[in-house]
Protein backbone atom coordinates (compact mmCIF):
# COMPACT_ATOMS: atom_id res chain seq x y z
CA UNK A 1 0.00 0.00 0.00
CA UNK A 2 1.65 3.79 -1.18
CA UNK A 3 1.60 5.80 1.92
CA UNK A 4 1.27 9.74 1.78
CA UNK A 5 4.18 11.29 1.51
CA UNK A 6 6.21 12.22 4.79
CA UNK A 7 6.71 16.32 5.36
CA UNK A 8 9.64 16.59 7.82
CA UNK A 9 9.14 18.36 11.29
CA UNK A 10 10.45 21.62 12.42
CA UNK A 11 14.10 21.95 13.10
CA UNK A 12 15.22 22.22 16.55
CA UNK A 13 13.98 21.34 20.27
CA UNK A 14 10.44 21.37 20.74
CA UNK A 15 10.94 24.50 23.47
CA UNK A 16 13.18 26.36 20.56
CA UNK A 17 9.87 25.39 17.68
CA UNK A 18 7.27 26.92 20.57
CA UNK A 19 9.54 30.38 20.72
CA UNK A 20 10.00 30.59 17.09
CA UNK A 21 5.89 30.02 16.60
CA UNK A 22 5.31 32.88 19.49
CA UNK A 23 7.48 35.24 17.56
CA UNK A 24 5.98 34.24 14.21
CA UNK A 25 2.70 35.26 16.04
CA UNK A 26 3.31 38.54 17.43
CA UNK A 27 5.60 39.51 14.05
CA UNK A 28 2.31 38.39 12.18
CA UNK A 29 0.41 40.98 14.72
CA UNK A 30 2.14 43.54 14.47
CA UNK A 31 2.35 43.64 10.58
CA UNK A 32 -1.37 43.25 10.14
CA UNK A 33 -1.37 46.16 12.49
CA UNK A 34 0.60 48.30 10.45
CA UNK A 35 -1.16 46.79 7.12
CA UNK A 36 -3.83 48.16 9.08
CA UNK A 37 -2.70 51.53 8.89
CA UNK A 38 -1.49 51.82 5.45
CA UNK A 39 -4.87 51.18 4.45
CA UNK A 40 -5.85 53.93 6.70
CA UNK A 41 -3.91 56.54 5.37
CA UNK A 42 -4.60 55.30 1.67
CA UNK A 43 -8.10 55.42 2.30
CA UNK A 44 -8.20 58.59 4.10
CA UNK A 45 -9.72 56.86 7.16
CA UNK A 46 -9.25 57.46 10.52
CA UNK A 47 -7.46 54.65 12.65
CA UNK A 48 -7.57 53.19 15.94
CA UNK A 49 -4.38 51.25 17.02
CA UNK A 50 -6.46 49.98 19.90
CA UNK A 51 -8.95 48.61 17.44
CA UNK A 52 -6.44 47.48 15.24
CA UNK A 53 -4.35 44.88 18.07
CA UNK A 54 -8.19 43.99 19.14
CA UNK A 55 -9.10 42.18 15.76
CA UNK A 56 -5.84 41.51 15.22
CA UNK A 57 -5.61 38.81 18.16
CA UNK A 58 -7.20 36.40 15.78
CA UNK A 59 -3.48 35.78 14.94
CA UNK A 60 -2.71 34.85 18.68
CA UNK A 61 -4.73 32.28 19.00
CA UNK A 62 -3.50 30.36 16.56
CA UNK A 63 -0.49 29.10 18.98
CA UNK A 64 -3.20 27.69 21.85
CA UNK A 65 -5.50 26.48 19.43
CA UNK A 66 -3.04 24.40 17.08
CA UNK A 67 -1.45 23.23 20.47
CA UNK A 68 -4.35 21.87 21.60
CA UNK A 69 -5.64 20.73 18.54
CA UNK A 70 -2.37 18.90 17.98
CA UNK A 71 -2.32 17.12 21.30
CA UNK A 72 -5.97 15.80 20.78
CA UNK A 73 -5.43 14.62 17.28
CA UNK A 74 -1.77 12.79 18.08
CA UNK A 75 -2.51 11.23 21.44
CA UNK A 76 -6.31 10.50 21.32
CA UNK A 77 -6.52 6.94 20.44
CA UNK A 78 -9.94 7.18 19.09
CA UNK A 79 -8.96 10.05 16.54
CA UNK A 80 -5.69 8.69 15.33
CA UNK A 81 -7.53 5.27 14.63
CA UNK A 82 -10.53 6.34 12.80
CA UNK A 83 -9.42 9.08 10.94
CA UNK A 84 -6.67 7.96 9.39
CA UNK A 85 -4.30 9.60 7.06
CA UNK A 86 -5.26 12.80 4.98
CA UNK A 87 -9.02 12.53 6.44
CA UNK A 88 -7.31 13.40 10.28
CA UNK A 89 -6.22 16.86 8.49
CA UNK A 90 -8.90 17.35 7.16
CA UNK A 91 -10.37 17.31 10.21
CA UNK A 92 -8.07 19.14 11.83
CA UNK A 93 -8.53 21.59 9.41
CA UNK A 94 -11.96 21.89 9.74
CA UNK A 95 -12.32 21.87 13.36
CA UNK A 96 -9.05 23.75 14.40
CA UNK A 97 -10.84 26.57 11.83
CA UNK A 98 -14.30 26.22 13.73
CA UNK A 99 -12.79 26.39 17.83
CA UNK A 100 -10.75 29.28 16.56
CA UNK A 101 -13.66 31.06 14.74
CA UNK A 102 -15.94 30.58 18.09
CA UNK A 103 -12.94 31.40 20.47
CA UNK A 104 -12.15 34.63 18.33
CA UNK A 105 -15.73 36.01 18.54
CA UNK A 106 -16.39 35.20 22.40
CA UNK A 107 -12.78 36.86 22.95
CA UNK A 108 -13.18 40.16 20.93
CA UNK A 109 -16.89 40.21 22.61
CA UNK A 110 -15.12 40.08 26.42
CA UNK A 111 -12.11 42.37 25.72
CA UNK A 112 -14.93 45.47 24.47
CA UNK A 113 -17.05 44.78 27.39
CA UNK A 114 -13.67 45.40 29.41
CA UNK A 115 -11.43 47.96 27.54
CA UNK A 116 -14.06 49.73 25.36
CA UNK A 117 -16.86 52.17 25.32
CA UNK A 118 -18.78 49.73 22.97
CA UNK A 119 -19.36 46.09 22.43
CA UNK A 120 -18.94 44.09 19.76
CA UNK A 121 -21.15 41.45 19.92
CA UNK A 122 -20.20 37.47 19.48
CA UNK A 123 -22.65 37.05 16.55
CA UNK A 124 -21.15 40.23 14.78
CA UNK A 125 -17.73 39.09 15.59
CA UNK A 126 -18.46 35.66 13.99
CA UNK A 127 -19.77 37.15 10.63
CA UNK A 128 -16.90 39.59 10.48
CA UNK A 129 -14.22 36.86 11.24
CA UNK A 130 -16.23 34.50 8.88
CA UNK A 131 -15.93 36.61 5.66
CA UNK A 132 -12.53 37.88 6.58
CA UNK A 133 -10.67 35.19 8.61
CA UNK A 134 -11.49 32.23 6.90
CA UNK A 135 -8.40 31.74 4.93
CA UNK A 136 -6.42 32.88 7.02
CA UNK A 137 -7.57 29.71 9.43
CA UNK A 138 -7.62 27.28 6.20
CA UNK A 139 -4.36 28.04 5.44
CA UNK A 140 -2.71 28.83 8.54
CA UNK A 141 -4.02 24.99 10.54
CA UNK A 142 -3.38 23.09 7.21
CA UNK A 143 0.11 24.47 7.16
CA UNK A 144 0.37 23.36 11.07
CA UNK A 145 -1.74 20.16 10.18
CA UNK A 146 0.74 19.29 7.38
CA UNK A 147 4.32 19.82 9.50
CA UNK A 148 2.30 18.97 12.47
CA UNK A 149 0.69 15.56 12.08
CA UNK A 150 3.19 13.93 9.38
CA UNK A 151 5.89 14.10 12.02
CA UNK A 152 3.25 12.24 14.41
CA UNK A 153 1.83 9.27 12.11
CA UNK A 154 -1.33 7.06 13.59
CA UNK A 155 -0.53 4.00 15.48
CA UNK A 156 -1.36 1.71 12.56
CA UNK A 157 1.10 3.70 10.57
CA UNK A 158 3.85 3.20 13.27
CA UNK A 159 3.28 -0.47 13.38
CA UNK A 160 4.68 -3.00 11.12
CA UNK A 161 1.80 -5.13 8.76
CA UNK A 162 -0.19 -6.96 12.04
CA UNK A 163 1.54 -9.79 10.12
CA UNK A 164 4.92 -9.34 10.60
CA UNK A 165 5.68 -9.77 14.38
CA UNK A 166 2.86 -12.70 14.79
CA UNK A 167 4.46 -16.20 15.02
CA UNK A 168 1.06 -17.97 16.19
CA UNK A 169 2.08 -20.99 17.58
CA UNK A 170 -1.45 -22.61 16.65
CA UNK A 171 -2.03 -26.42 16.95
CA UNK A 172 -2.97 -29.07 14.88
CA UNK A 173 -6.32 -30.19 16.30
CA UNK A 174 -8.44 -28.42 18.74
CA UNK A 175 -10.66 -29.90 21.17
CA UNK A 176 -13.98 -29.84 20.45
CA UNK A 177 -16.92 -30.63 23.46
CA UNK A 178 -19.80 -32.16 21.85
CA UNK A 179 -22.37 -33.32 24.48
CA UNK A 180 -20.47 -34.88 27.08
CA UNK A 181 -17.36 -36.33 24.56
CA UNK A 182 -14.49 -34.21 24.02
CA UNK A 183 -13.66 -34.78 20.22
CA UNK A 184 -10.02 -33.64 18.70
CA UNK A 185 -10.31 -31.86 15.60
CA UNK A 186 -7.94 -31.56 13.12
CA UNK A 187 -7.77 -27.90 12.06
CA UNK A 188 -6.80 -28.93 8.66
CA UNK A 189 -10.50 -30.54 8.23
CA UNK A 190 -12.38 -27.60 9.51
CA UNK A 191 -13.84 -25.79 6.42
CA UNK A 192 -16.44 -23.62 8.26
CA UNK A 193 -17.78 -22.26 11.82
CA UNK A 194 -20.47 -20.87 12.36
CA UNK A 195 -22.18 -19.00 15.43
CA UNK A 196 -25.75 -20.79 16.08
CA UNK A 197 -26.52 -19.26 19.63
CA UNK A 198 -26.14 -20.98 22.00
CA UNK A 199 -23.42 -23.51 20.09
CA UNK A 200 -21.48 -23.18 17.29
CA UNK A 201 -21.30 -25.19 14.46
CA UNK A 202 -17.83 -26.93 13.02
CA UNK A 203 -18.39 -28.24 9.88
CA UNK A 204 -15.99 -30.87 8.10
CA UNK A 205 -16.36 -32.63 4.98
CA UNK A 206 -18.13 -35.20 6.54
CA UNK A 207 -19.29 -34.20 10.10
CA UNK A 208 -21.24 -31.14 11.77
CA UNK A 209 -19.70 -30.69 15.51
CA UNK A 210 -21.82 -28.55 18.10
CA UNK A 211 -19.74 -26.41 20.47
CA UNK A 212 -19.89 -24.55 23.27
CA UNK A 213 -17.23 -21.98 22.68
CA UNK A 214 -17.72 -18.68 21.78
CA UNK A 215 -16.89 -17.44 17.98
CA UNK A 216 -14.12 -15.29 18.97
CA UNK A 217 -12.56 -17.42 21.80
CA UNK A 218 -12.37 -20.50 19.09
CA UNK A 219 -10.92 -18.48 16.14
CA UNK A 220 -8.09 -17.10 18.87
CA UNK A 221 -6.74 -20.85 18.59
CA UNK A 222 -6.85 -21.38 14.83
CA UNK A 223 -4.19 -20.31 12.25
CA UNK A 224 -4.87 -16.31 11.42
CA UNK A 225 -3.29 -16.92 8.34
CA UNK A 226 -5.46 -20.00 7.12
CA UNK A 227 -8.79 -19.66 9.23
CA UNK A 228 -10.44 -15.67 8.07
CA UNK A 229 -13.87 -13.88 9.83
CA UNK A 230 -15.76 -13.16 6.87
CA UNK A 231 -19.08 -12.26 8.78
CA UNK A 232 -19.90 -11.23 12.56
CA UNK A 233 -21.19 -15.54 12.76
CA UNK A 234 -19.11 -17.05 10.24
CA UNK A 235 -15.18 -18.25 9.83
CA UNK A 236 -14.12 -19.96 6.87
CA UNK A 237 -10.87 -21.89 6.15
CA UNK A 238 -8.96 -20.52 3.27
CA UNK A 239 -7.41 -23.40 2.76
CA UNK A 240 -11.25 -24.84 1.70
CA UNK A 241 -12.23 -22.11 -0.85
CA UNK A 242 -12.78 -22.69 -4.40
CA UNK A 243 -13.81 -19.21 -5.75
CA UNK A 244 -15.38 -15.90 -4.50
CA UNK A 245 -17.48 -13.87 -6.36
CA UNK A 246 -18.77 -9.61 -6.26
CA UNK A 247 -22.50 -9.00 -4.84
CA UNK A 248 -21.85 -5.43 -6.60
CA UNK A 249 -22.58 -3.71 -3.34
CA UNK A 250 -19.53 -4.31 -1.13
CA UNK A 251 -20.45 -7.91 -0.41
CA UNK A 252 -19.17 -11.11 -1.64
CA UNK A 253 -20.19 -14.80 -2.35
CA UNK A 254 -17.52 -17.59 -1.24
CA UNK A 255 -17.58 -20.98 -2.72
CA UNK A 256 -15.97 -23.48 -0.24
CA UNK A 257 -15.16 -27.06 -1.67
CA UNK A 258 -17.93 -28.79 0.49
CA UNK A 259 -20.03 -26.82 -2.44
CA UNK A 260 -21.62 -24.49 0.51
CA UNK A 261 -21.54 -20.44 -0.30
CA UNK A 262 -21.25 -18.08 2.68
CA UNK A 263 -21.63 -14.22 2.23
CA UNK A 264 -18.28 -12.31 3.11
CA UNK A 265 -19.41 -8.74 4.59
CA UNK A 266 -17.78 -5.63 2.92
CA UNK A 267 -16.87 -5.10 6.67
CA UNK A 268 -14.52 -7.85 6.31
CA UNK A 269 -13.49 -7.32 2.78
CA UNK A 270 -10.23 -5.28 3.08
CA UNK A 271 -8.74 -8.10 6.29
CA UNK A 272 -9.87 -11.01 3.86
CA UNK A 273 -7.65 -9.53 0.85
CA UNK A 274 -4.93 -9.41 3.59
CA UNK A 275 -5.37 -12.76 4.52
CA UNK A 276 -5.57 -13.81 1.34
CA UNK A 277 -2.44 -12.52 0.13
CA UNK A 278 -0.70 -14.10 3.58
CA UNK A 279 -2.85 -17.31 3.39
CA UNK A 280 -1.41 -18.41 -0.01
CA UNK A 281 1.50 -18.44 0.66
CA UNK A 282 1.61 -19.87 4.06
Amino acid sequence: MVQAPQIPAFIGTPARQRTAFTVLLVVALVLASLQDLLQALRNSHSFYLSESMLFNTVWLLFGPVAYGQLRLFTRAKVVSEKLPGYYRIIAFVASSSALHLVAFSVLVWGLSVVFFDHTYTVAGNFTYSLSEDLDKYLFGYGVIALVGLSSHPTGSARQPTPFAPRQPICPDRIAVLSGRITVLVSTRDIILIRSDAPYLRIQTADKTYLHTQTLRAIGQQLNPHHFVRVHKSTIVNLKHMTSYRSRLNGDYDLLLDNQVEVRLSRHYVANFRQQMEVGTSV
